[in-house]
């Protein structure tokens, strides 16, 4: 199994974290509500960084790179639900926004960031236990109660937001995430 550091390009690390993770069951697509430009996963990072933004993911991912943000086996507050969540679901920021298109989500700029987040979700999938599988809401919190990663799988912050029952949560990655293709990706990989 490979290191936080290995599967990494980058490592930007955030102030902002809580203790050791229980098990995790889940990874979460967030999009960062940022412009898919070729440092956007470091922008976003940097941005994450400062202990004063009470926030941060396990890693942020564009189109050319992958940045760590909090190491494997640290609680990212992500979730906007705070904990069990948080301690149960590693987060990673996208580039793009939840308002895109079906068609922006696959353009080159996406289709290049979805396959490197695919090819980082498989890698933790495996080694994590968890299912290459897209869950909702229902799914999420039966894995979130069991903290059992075969329960478990791959969510949107959405889900989170429905599934907590988080008033004015976050609902990313949008109605056009292409969920099928990315999944076929994280699959395949």
């Amino acid at each position: 199994m490979s290191t936080f550091e290995q599967d990494f390009d980058a490592i930007i690390l955030s102030e902002s974290h809580g203790g050791p993770t229980g098990t995790i069951v889940a990874l979460c697509f967030h999009d960062a509500e940022s412009p898919e430009t070729p440092d956007g996963a470091e922008a976003v990072a940097r941005y994450l960084q400062p202990a004063s933004r009470q926030a941060s993911v396990t890693g942020c991912i564009d189109n050319n790179s992958t940045v760590g943000c909090v190491p494997y086996g640290v609680t990212a507050w992500h979730s906007g639900a705070g904990s069990p969540w948080n301690g149960a679901i590693e987060g990673y920021e996208h580039s793009g926004y939840a308002r895109q298109t079906s068609a922006e989500w696959l353009d080159p700029y996406s289709a290049a960031m979805l396959d490197r987040s695919a090819r980082h979700f498989a890698k933790r999938c495996k080694a994590l236990g968890i299912p290459p599988r897209k869950i909702g809401p229902d799914q999420l919190a039966r894995a979130i109660a069991t903290r059992n990663p075969a329960d478990g799988g791959i969510c949107g912050h959405y889900d989170i937001t429905l599934a907590a029952g988080v008033y004015g949560g976050h609902t990313d990655p949008g109605p056009n995430f292409p969920w099928d293709h990315y999944i076929d990706l994280v699959r395949a990989y």
